[in-house]
């Protein structure tokens, strides 16, 4: 993202300084082309008697037309050059930022050799990517030095003639070898800006590369919505329904086949088995998985709230953690605490107004009661969990499950688990597999609330 927003600053702010510098060589050369016309007069061409009027004119573009095509075939090592450099850089900037986000666990397991080696191997790149750039470079600077050296000399040189024939007087001379001199400055245009052109190619080579690779997603997308896709809706009663559901993977395998399901208000719901499959069942569920077929329909009013197993901590204080995504001040303190206190977290009360990372600073098993403590704050109908507690001590689990039950008991619970030791909290267990290849999967029978021996589907 970095990179990205780099070279999108480069590609508009440094065009608009190209586009500029461009315009004000275009008024240079309309300004001095005339003047130039006008004194160098004619000159018969060497051994004819054919005289060519402005011949100074002609001499300029053929100056400035070499010098731009021999710039131009030097320039090319430094385009590549300077990609390459930029890409290299971008790997560094993203290998140390990653280093620093998993600081705590790369020190746990004494990953530190390996991490200075691999920091070191992106700054070796880094340093390579500039060797390669400062020659590029060498090449266009000695070019640019010798261009400019003999630009003075050679108007005075094509001139001469005339002037020793004495058809030219010595002001004319000098006249016409300043205006040959900035328009050829004029000209020298893509030399003078060699460099710029070439940051700036590289850059816009990847912002329309990006740009290009957007628009094929949009194609992709627009074709695949005459396709099979898993639809989510809402339904007229106070309950969730799968009708015929399908779970396939982006590459087309299937992980769940004509699957049925329903859950009424305030029911009790354990799911476990296959986590590809359960996960993909909470996503889709959440709108997130569209891969597959049939219908997800949503209870009536869709008051519900997704507790993944790892929960988004923005940064800031921790009142704003704890009321995401409504607002801070939203909650009084004391109903902050009293969630802190349901999840089993109490001792963070005194820092609801303190300001830190909080993904970086508590452990999993925090993080999880504070997605927890979120569900005791706002106390949504319907609670989907995805391996929410997986993290927490059996006691502790126990007593979240327990508070769960008491704090919101005609919330609908669906827990998504890897571990089923907690059954008797639920009123059905759903044990959810792939099929097996070459079998055609059963049907999972709709929810029955009323059955106290936890089928399973």
């Amino acid at each position: 993202d970095g990179r990205i927003a780099e070279d999108i600053r480069i590609a508009t702010d440094v065009a608009v300084s190209l586009a500029h510098s461009l315009l004000f060589a275009l008024l240079i050369l309309g300004s001095f082309i005339d003047i130039l016309l006008r004194v160098s007069g004619s000159a018969p061409l060497p051994g004819t008697s054919i005289a060519v009027h402005g011949y100074m004119v002609l001499a300029a573009f053929l100056y400035a037309g070499v010098g731009a095509a021999l710039g131009l075939m030097l320039g090319r090592p430094l385009i590549r050059a300077t990609n390459r450099l930029q890409t290299v850089e971008a790997n560094l900037r993203f290998g140390l930022a990653r280093a620093r986000e998993h600081a705590e666990p790369i020190a746990m397991m004494h990953g530190e050799p390996h991490e200075r080696r691999e920091a070191a191997r992106l700054f070796d790149d880094v340093g390579r990517g500039w060797n390669r750039q400062t020659l590029a470079y060498l090449g266009i600077v000695s070019f640019s030095t010798g261009y400019g050296t003999l630009l003075p000399v050679f108007p005075i040189l094509i001139a001469a003639p005339q002037y020793i024939a004495g058809a030219m007087t010595l002001g004319v001379l000098m006249q016409a070898a300043q205006a040959f001199q900035r328009l050829t400055t004029a000209l020298s245009w893509p030399i003078d800006n060699l460099g710029e052109l070439a940051r700036c190619r590289a850059s816009i080579d990847r912002v329309a590369s990006l740009y290009e690779d957007m628009l094929a997603l949009e194609r992709a997308e627009a074709r695949s919505r005459g396709r099979e896709r898993i639809a989510v809706c809402s339904s007229p009663h106070p309950e969730l329904e799968l009708r015929q559901l399908r779970l396939q993977t982006p590459s087309g395998e299937i992980l769940l086949d004509d699957f049925d399901l329903r859950v009424r208000r305030g029911e009790r719901v354990l799911i476990c088995g296959d986590p590809a499959v359960t996960v993909s069942l909470f996503k889709a569920v959440a709108g997130l998985w569209p891969w597959g077929s049939g219908e997800v329909r949503l209870p009536l009013g869709r008051d519900l709230m997704f507790v993944p197993r790892q929960p988004f901590l923005p940064a800031g204080s921790l009142r704003m953690v704890l009321s995401y995504p409504d607002d801070a001040d939203r909650h009084a303190d004391a109903v902050l605490e009293r969630a802190l206190e349901c999840a089993g977290i109490a001792w963070l009360a005194p820092k609801l107004d303190t300001q830190e990372d909080w993904g970086r600073e508590l452990p999993l098993r925090i993080q999880q009661r504070l997605g927890v403590a979120r569900v005791f704050l706002h106390q949504p109908g319907w609670i989907f969990i995805e391996e929410a507690t997986d993290a927490l001590a059996p006691k502790e689990e126990v007593d979240t499950l327990e508070l769960l039950h008491h704090e919101l008991p005609s919330s609908t619970l669906l827990v998504i688990s890897r571990r089923a030791r907690q059954n008797h909290f639920f009123e059905r267990r759903l044990l959810l597999q792939r099929p097996r290849p070459g079998l055609q999967p059963p049907t999972a029978p709709a929810a029955r609330p009323e059955t106290p021996s936890l089928p399973e589907a």
